[in-house]
């Protein structure tokens, strides 16, 4: 038995095999795979010592569900430098936003690569931190996803969340991406509250708040402060004013001591 064709995936040789000479059985040698390889040819050949005849062997593949669907990934230099069979996609997640995302390079789509071409529906798997997976959702028909709920600050970014395509068939093939969350600012951001003169320098406000804090938080803590400092400059003109007052009592009294007055208190 020898192979007769050389095919055009690059030579996938010694698939099959003759172990029994007498009888002319043949065996499966290796694995089959009927997207890479469908058909083989062989040369039998038969002799009795004197003389041999050769007959061809047309093996063909069939082909079964044996595979899951696609990501369709043609722009994605990621997924090609990392493996083939992970495909990435990135999302920059901007915070206190709901609705549709748009995730990159391209949208997220599986394909069913089978003779039958099954439909696909879309599922997410799990997630790193795994309480991403309450905020986000995927379209089980058309792969969009969306994000739900707004994401806050004490959420810890970088994520991952693993979305899973199925074909829709008996055997349930199924395959995985994976999707990156990055974070970053919102581009309109609310109007700065504008500082007053006791809070100068800017050292002190970066040391009082910090950049996550609430809007009404931070102008209740303005507030506490400016009452603070009220009060401060109230007890400084007091003291400033009983100061005064008791300098002036001291005068006259010391005039009081030049006139005799020191002698007739004594007595």
């Amino acid at each position: 038995m020898k192979q007769h064709n050389v095919n055009s995936s690059g030579g996938l040789k010694d698939k099959f095999m003759m172990n029994d000479s007498v009888n002319g059985t043949v065996y499966v040698a290796g694995h089959l795979d009927f997207e890479l390889e469908n058909q083989y040819f062989y040369d039998i050949k038969v002799e009795d010592g004197s003389f041999s005849h050769t007959a061809k062997l047309i093996i063909d593949v069939e082909d079964v569900d044996d595979l899951g669907p696609v990501f369709d990934q043609k722009n994605n230099s990621l997924s090609l430098e990392f493996s083939k069979t992970l495909p990435i996609y990135i999302y920059k997640i901007q915070y206190n936003y709901t609705g549709e995302i748009t995730v990159s390079p391209e949208a997220v789509r599986a394909v069913d690569v089978e003779k039958e071409h099954y439909n696909v529906k879309y599922s997410l798997e799990t997630a790193t931190p795994l309480i991403l997976v309450n905020y986000f959702a995927i379209d089980s028909e058309t792969g969009q996803m969306r994000l739900e709920k707004e994401l806050t600050r004490n959420i810890s970014l970088p994520g991952v969340i693993i979305i899973k395509a199925e074909d829709v068939s008996s055997l349930k093939h199924s395959s995985i991406a994976v999707l990156f969350l990055l974070a970053q600012p919102n581009p309109i951001l609310p109007p700065k509250l504008p500082y007053p003169p006791l809070m100068q320098p800017r050292k002190l406000i970066a040391a009082t708040f910090t950049e996550g804090i609430s809007q009404d938080v931070f102008i209740g803590m303005m507030t506490v402060l400016m009452l603070a400092v009220g009060s401060l400059v109230v007890a400084l003109a007091y003291i400033i004013i009983n100061c005064r007052k008791s300098r002036k009592e001291q005068q006259r009294r010391m005039e009081h001591y030049d006139f005799g007055g020191y002698k007739n208190e004594v007595r």
